[in-house]
């Protein structure tokens, strides 16, 4: 094992997983929960520290998968599966956000 971090809620599962390779985040749902965001180097002074919660109340199931799309310039969005309702939910991967795009 090269890394344990972060929260879990005891609900469900942890289950999709990215990382922002341009800014250095990893992404995971914490199904039933919301999705984290956390520093990707296990080596930053804060790699434990929760820098985002996104909600997924607004998800009418679970977070099937996480995928980063990158528009180029330091943007881009962090895109969420809600499996239950065949929707993709986008929500803005810029500097410490997470806020609905």
């Amino acid at each position: 094992m090269v890394r344990a971090f972060g929260q879990f809620s005891g609900h469900k599962e942890i289950e999709a997983v990215t990382i922002d390779r341009e800014h250095g985040w990893i992404y995971y749902s914490d199904e039933g929960f919301g999705i984290r965001k956390y520093h990707a180097d296990p080596d930053h002074p804060d790699a434990n520290l929760e820098l985002a919660l996104i909600p997924t109340g607004h998800f009418s199931g679970d977070v099937e998968g996480l995928s980063i799309y990158d528009a180029g310039e330091g943007r881009g969005y962090l895109m969420a599966s809600d499996q239950s309702s065949n929707r993709m939910h986008f929500f803005c991967s810029c500097r410490y956000s997470g806020k609905p795009a």
